[in-house]
C-alpha cells in the first residue's frame, strides 16, 4: 500500500509526457589515470535517468527510497553525483559542466533536492579517487582490510569469509 501511494504520489507531481528523458538505468564506465602510475581504472555504474530538460541543460536524476533525505550541503558535495557527472561528461564531451544539473529524487517525501559540479570540482574528485585507488593498493600489497562491520554486513556476499564473522562459519 506504501508503495502504491508513492507512485501515485510521484506521477500527480511527475506525469511523464512533460518531461524528456534521454536514458533510463544508463551504465557508464568512467576511465581514471593514475598520473602517478599510469595506471589507467575504470568506475562503472549505473544512472537511473538522464533528462534534457531544454536545448542547452541536462539532469541525472537518481532515486533514493530512504527514510532519510540529505542535506544540500550533503549533496553539494556527493561523491555519486559527482561520479555520474564526470561520466556524463566524457560520454558526451560537447556539454559545459554548467549546463547539467544532478538531483536526488527521495520519492517517499515526493522531493527532488538538485546541485551543480564545476569542472574544478570534478577535477578535486578525480584527485580524491586517486587517492582512495592508491590506498586500496596499497593497503591490498600489504593486506590491510581489517573488517568494518555495519548494519549492511547482513547483505554482504562475502561474509562467509570476512575476519569479523568467522565465529558463524
Amino acid at each position: 500500500m506504501q508503495g502504491e501511494n508513492i507512485v501515485k504520489r510521484f506521477y500527480a507531481k511527475n506525469q511523464p509526457w512533460n518531461f524528456n528523458v534521454i536514458d533510463m538505468e544508463s551504465r557508464f564506465e568512467l576511465k581514471i589515470l593514475d598520473p602517478k602510475t599510469g595506471n589507467t581504472h575504470t568506475l562503472a555504474g549505473i544512472i537511473d535517468r538522464i533528462d534534457k530538460p531544454t536545448d542547452a541543460a541536462y539532469e541525472i536524476i537518481d532515486y533514493k527510497t530512504s527514510r532519510k533525505m540529505k542535506s544540500q550541503e550533503s549533496i553539494d558535495g556527493d561523491l555519486q553525483l559527482s561520479l555520474y557527472h564526470m561520466s556524463l561528461l566524457k560520454r558526451w564531451p560537447h556539454i559545459p559542466s554548467e549546463a547539467v544539473n544532478l538531483s536526488l529524487y527521495y520519492v517517499k517525501h515526493n522531493e527532488k533536492l538538485t546541485t551543480k559540479r564545476t569542472p574544478e570540482a570534478a577535477k578535486r574528485v578525480e584527485e580524491f579517487v586517486i587517492s582512495i585507488i592508491q590506498d586500496i593498493e596499497t593497503r591490498t600489497a600489504s593486506n590491510d582490510f581489517p573488517p568494518q562491520p555495519s548494519a549492511l554486513c547482513d547483505w554482504c556476499g562475502y561474509k562467509a569469509m570476512c575476519p569479523a564473522w568467522k565465529f558463524m562459519f
